[in-house]
Protein backbone atom coordinates (compact mmCIF):
# COMPACT_ATOMS: atom_id res chain seq x y z
CA UNK A 1 0.00 0.00 0.00
CA UNK A 2 1.29 3.34 -1.10
CA UNK A 3 1.47 6.05 1.53
CA UNK A 4 -0.94 8.87 1.25
CA UNK A 5 1.01 12.37 0.20
CA UNK A 6 -1.32 15.17 0.54
CA UNK A 7 -1.72 17.82 -2.09
CA UNK A 8 -0.15 20.63 0.19
CA UNK A 9 3.08 18.67 0.20
CA UNK A 10 2.73 17.77 -3.82
CA UNK A 11 2.23 21.67 -4.18
CA UNK A 12 5.39 22.62 -1.63
CA UNK A 13 8.01 19.67 -2.84
CA UNK A 14 7.06 21.07 -6.58
CA UNK A 15 7.52 24.92 -5.61
CA UNK A 16 10.56 23.85 -4.21
CA UNK A 17 11.91 22.01 -7.48
CA UNK A 18 11.06 25.14 -9.67
CA UNK A 19 12.61 27.65 -7.02
CA UNK A 20 15.92 25.38 -7.45
CA UNK A 21 16.00 24.91 -11.41
CA UNK A 22 15.60 28.74 -11.30
CA UNK A 23 18.43 29.33 -9.45
CA UNK A 24 20.48 26.82 -11.54
CA UNK A 25 19.87 28.74 -14.70
CA UNK A 26 20.99 32.16 -13.07
CA UNK A 27 24.03 30.69 -12.60
CA UNK A 28 26.52 33.31 -14.70
CA UNK A 29 28.74 32.17 -17.36
CA UNK A 30 32.41 33.36 -17.29
CA UNK A 31 32.12 34.29 -20.47
CA UNK A 32 28.73 36.32 -19.21
CA UNK A 33 30.76 38.02 -16.50
CA UNK A 34 34.01 38.60 -18.72
CA UNK A 35 31.54 40.58 -21.27
CA UNK A 36 29.70 42.88 -18.41
CA UNK A 37 33.05 43.47 -16.99
CA UNK A 38 34.11 44.75 -20.64
CA UNK A 39 31.26 46.79 -20.81
CA UNK A 40 31.54 48.16 -16.76
CA UNK A 41 35.77 48.98 -17.97
CA UNK A 42 34.10 50.64 -21.26
CA UNK A 43 31.69 52.72 -19.28
CA UNK A 44 34.08 53.77 -16.56
CA UNK A 45 36.60 54.76 -18.87
CA UNK A 46 34.37 57.03 -20.96
CA UNK A 47 33.58 58.74 -18.09
CA UNK A 48 36.79 59.02 -16.38
CA UNK A 49 37.64 61.19 -19.96
CA UNK A 50 34.71 63.33 -19.83
CA UNK A 51 35.28 64.46 -16.36
CA UNK A 52 36.82 67.45 -14.81
CA UNK A 53 37.84 65.35 -11.47
CA UNK A 54 37.99 61.89 -10.53
CA UNK A 55 37.96 60.47 -6.81
CA UNK A 56 37.81 57.10 -5.65
CA UNK A 57 35.76 56.69 -2.49
CA UNK A 58 35.94 53.90 0.02
CA UNK A 59 32.63 53.34 2.05
CA UNK A 60 33.30 50.83 4.26
CA UNK A 61 29.65 49.92 6.67
CA UNK A 62 30.28 49.63 10.25
CA UNK A 63 27.71 46.82 10.80
CA UNK A 64 26.21 43.53 9.09
CA UNK A 65 23.66 44.69 6.35
CA UNK A 66 22.21 42.74 3.25
CA UNK A 67 22.91 43.34 -0.06
CA UNK A 68 20.30 45.26 -1.27
CA UNK A 69 20.21 47.45 2.40
CA UNK A 70 23.66 48.80 1.65
CA UNK A 71 23.57 49.35 -1.72
CA UNK A 72 20.04 51.26 -1.24
CA UNK A 73 22.29 53.37 1.80
CA UNK A 74 24.95 54.14 -0.50
CA UNK A 75 22.36 55.78 -3.20
CA UNK A 76 20.76 57.45 -0.24
CA UNK A 77 23.97 58.74 1.27
CA UNK A 78 25.01 60.01 -2.39
CA UNK A 79 21.12 61.43 -2.75
CA UNK A 80 22.04 63.40 0.71
CA UNK A 81 25.39 64.83 -0.80
CA UNK A 82 23.75 65.63 -4.11
CA UNK A 83 21.24 67.59 -2.17
CA UNK A 84 23.44 69.37 -0.10
CA UNK A 85 25.63 70.52 -2.91
CA UNK A 86 23.08 71.33 -5.03
CA UNK A 87 25.24 73.69 -7.62
CA UNK A 88 27.81 70.86 -8.10
CA UNK A 89 26.29 68.48 -10.47
CA UNK A 90 28.02 64.79 -9.49
CA UNK A 91 27.77 61.76 -11.38
CA UNK A 92 29.24 58.09 -9.61
CA UNK A 93 29.55 54.42 -10.33
CA UNK A 94 29.61 52.19 -7.47
CA UNK A 95 30.86 48.89 -6.63
CA UNK A 96 30.22 46.16 -3.70
CA UNK A 97 32.98 43.99 -2.29
CA UNK A 98 32.56 41.92 0.90
CA UNK A 99 35.51 42.68 3.78
CA UNK A 100 36.94 39.75 5.51
CA UNK A 101 34.53 40.67 8.57
CA UNK A 102 31.47 39.81 6.01
CA UNK A 103 30.71 43.40 5.94
CA UNK A 104 30.14 45.56 2.65
CA UNK A 105 32.16 47.88 1.43
CA UNK A 106 31.63 49.80 -1.83
CA UNK A 107 34.22 51.51 -3.88
CA UNK A 108 32.90 54.08 -5.75
CA UNK A 109 34.30 56.46 -8.53
CA UNK A 110 32.85 60.21 -8.39
CA UNK A 111 32.84 62.52 -11.20
CA UNK A 112 33.45 65.84 -10.60
CA UNK A 113 33.52 66.13 -6.96
CA UNK A 114 35.13 69.55 -6.14
CA UNK A 115 38.48 69.19 -5.51
CA UNK A 116 38.66 71.50 -2.33
CA UNK A 117 36.08 68.97 -0.61
CA UNK A 118 38.51 65.91 -1.44
CA UNK A 119 41.56 67.79 -0.12
CA UNK A 120 40.25 68.78 3.64
CA UNK A 121 37.82 65.59 4.07
CA UNK A 122 40.79 64.16 6.22
CA UNK A 123 40.65 67.06 8.66
CA UNK A 124 36.96 67.90 8.51
CA UNK A 125 35.32 63.87 8.00
CA UNK A 126 32.29 66.27 6.35
CA UNK A 127 31.42 63.54 4.10
CA UNK A 128 31.74 60.76 6.63
CA UNK A 129 29.70 62.53 8.61
CA UNK A 130 27.09 62.83 5.88
CA UNK A 131 27.14 58.82 5.68
CA UNK A 132 26.14 58.09 9.12
CA UNK A 133 27.31 54.44 8.79
CA UNK A 134 30.56 53.51 8.80
CA UNK A 135 33.90 55.08 7.39
CA UNK A 136 34.58 57.16 3.82
CA UNK A 137 38.06 57.09 2.58
CA UNK A 138 39.03 59.69 -0.27
CA UNK A 139 41.69 59.83 -2.87
CA UNK A 140 42.01 62.15 -5.69
CA UNK A 141 42.57 60.09 -9.22
CA UNK A 142 42.76 61.19 -12.97
CA UNK A 143 41.56 59.52 -16.02
CA UNK A 144 45.43 58.04 -16.22
CA UNK A 145 45.90 56.61 -13.30
CA UNK A 146 46.66 52.98 -14.03
CA UNK A 147 44.17 50.12 -13.76
CA UNK A 148 41.55 52.34 -11.45
CA UNK A 149 38.29 50.80 -14.23
CA UNK A 150 40.57 47.24 -14.15
CA UNK A 151 40.30 47.33 -10.37
CA UNK A 152 37.37 48.24 -10.14
CA UNK A 153 36.06 45.83 -13.08
CA UNK A 154 37.70 43.13 -11.20
CA UNK A 155 35.39 43.83 -7.72
CA UNK A 156 32.26 43.69 -9.95
CA UNK A 157 33.22 39.90 -11.88
CA UNK A 158 33.56 39.17 -7.93
CA UNK A 159 30.43 40.39 -6.94
CA UNK A 160 29.06 39.00 -9.87
CA UNK A 161 29.86 35.39 -8.95
CA UNK A 162 29.64 36.00 -4.88
CA UNK A 163 26.32 37.29 -4.56
CA UNK A 164 24.59 34.63 -6.78
CA UNK A 165 21.36 37.27 -7.31
CA UNK A 166 19.74 37.41 -10.44
CA UNK A 167 18.40 40.87 -10.51
CA UNK A 168 22.23 42.28 -9.81
CA UNK A 169 24.21 43.58 -12.22
CA UNK A 170 27.06 44.19 -10.06
CA UNK A 171 27.62 47.64 -9.57
CA UNK A 172 25.16 50.69 -9.23
CA UNK A 173 25.24 54.12 -10.43
CA UNK A 174 24.02 57.35 -10.92
CA UNK A 175 21.20 58.16 -13.51
CA UNK A 176 23.65 61.18 -15.21
CA UNK A 177 26.19 58.78 -15.91
CA UNK A 178 27.21 58.48 -19.46
CA UNK A 179 26.70 55.16 -20.85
Amino acid sequence: KKPHVSLLTKKRNKKIREQAKRQQNYIRSTRSIRRSQFNFFRTCHHNNIQASSIHFVTLTFAYDLTFKTATRLVARFMGRYKERFKEIPISYISVPELTKKGRFHFHLLVYDLPPETASVERETRNIQRLFERGYVDLCPTTHTSAGIAGYMAKYMGKALVTFKNENTRGYTCSRNIKK
